[in-house]
């Protein structure tokens, strides 16, 4: 059957493509040749769905040998043809130091780029970085404009990171609680989840 796939994607099936790392990622008798040839048929297309998802393969270790060079090298290849989640992740790889040197700075601006296409993780990603003064000077009032930012495009995860501003006492208000439950409370799971964590810690909402 991965042999029809092939036939297929060869043939320009983009959607086919995209998805054939699924295969991959059961391991189901793929070899680190037919990682070479979907990249190189990914590249040929300039797919960036596709590079993103062998990127994917190489940091976690399916059907190839864990190696995060390799990842950083196809998140790049993927980020360049316009790929956003790729362009988060290169950041995630600089900002935990994955197998390459910790670098805070590479990390912010790789967040950046992804923000600028409207990714709410890489606002959040910001948010811890001036939380915790990583590349940049260390500004709780910054931290909290990026974690609304991130809750208002979606990321109800950001909810947790206010509070964690709150219960240390770093500029967060009330009011900034309330908005940020209100914005939650729109029927995302997640967010009520997240809020309800919060209770069971004890923390005042």
């Amino acid at each position: 059957m991965l042999a029809w796939y092939r036939q297929a994607a060869e043939a320009g099936d983009t959607e086919l493509m995209n998805n054939i790392h699924q295969w991959f990622e059961k391991g189901l008798g793929v070899t680190e040749e037919h990682i070479a040839w979907y990249g190189k048929i990914s590249q040929k297309a300039g797919n960036a769905e596709a590079m993103y998802n062998i990127g994917r393969l190489y940091e976690r270790g399916v059907g190839v040998p864990q190696n995060y060079s390799k990842a950083l090298e196809w998140y790049n290849r993927s980020a360049k043809a316009g790929h956003i989640i790729a362009m988060r992740y290169i950041g995630d790889m600089y900002y935990n130091g994955s197998g390459i040197n910790q670098d805070y700075a590479e990390a912010i601006k790789w967040y950046s780029k992804a923000v600028a296409a409207g990714d709410a993780e890489a606002m959040k990603q910001i948010g811890d970085m001036y939380s915790h003064g990583y590349a940049v000077a260390k500004n709780s009032a910054k931290a909290i404009a990026w974690y609304r930012q991130a809750i208002q495009k979606g990321d109800t995860a950001a909810i947790l990171n206010v509070h964690r501003l709150f219960s240390e006492g770093r500029g967060v208000t009330e009011d900034h609680i309330k908005w940020s439950i209100e914005i939650a409370m729109k029927g995302d799971a997640i967010a009520m989840y997240n809020i309800g964590s919060l209770y069971e810690h004890g923390w005042s909402v």
